[in-house]
């Protein structure tokens, strides 16, 4: 998805850390990039990316721009871009993106629904007769 430049880059646009020695019980709202390496129940909306860190462990369903995960996540996940598991990571409830990356040794458990990108709709609809 990201070279290790783009990676680099990407995380130090991270707004908000949930620390490995934190709980959060709750819902989440941001427009920014937000990190979690603690444990977090409740609701996820982020308006930009989600990173989940090799600690995090989330129970909670999640909608978001980009999401990336190394740790776990026990939900739903909705993408308007993409979902990345690393090869760390595990995510056991169903899932509707654009783009679905998963590595070599990861954890998907639970049904995907693939949704077309804005771009490509408009493509199809330029190409209807």
């Amino acid at each position: 998805m990201f070279n290790k430049k783009e990676k680099a880059q990407q995380l130090d646009k991270v707004e908000t850390i949930i620390g490995n020695a934190t709980e959060f019980k709750g819902n989440i709202s941001s427009e920014g990039m937000v990190r979690i390496d603690g444990s977090v129940e409740g609701e996820i909306a982020i308006g930009d990316s989600l990173v989940i860190g090799e600690q995090g462990k989330v129970y909670a369903n999640i909608k978001s721009k980009n999401v990336t995960v190394a740790g776990e996540i026990h939900g739903d996940v909705e993408c308007t871009e993409s979902l990345e598991i690393l090869s760390s990571g595990k995510l056991y409830g169903n899932i509707k993106v654009t783009n679905l990356f998963i590595d070599d040794g990861a954890t998907f458990e639970g049904n995907c629904e693939m949704k077309q990108s804005k771009e490509n709709e408009k493509v199809k609809k330029n190409e209807s007769p």
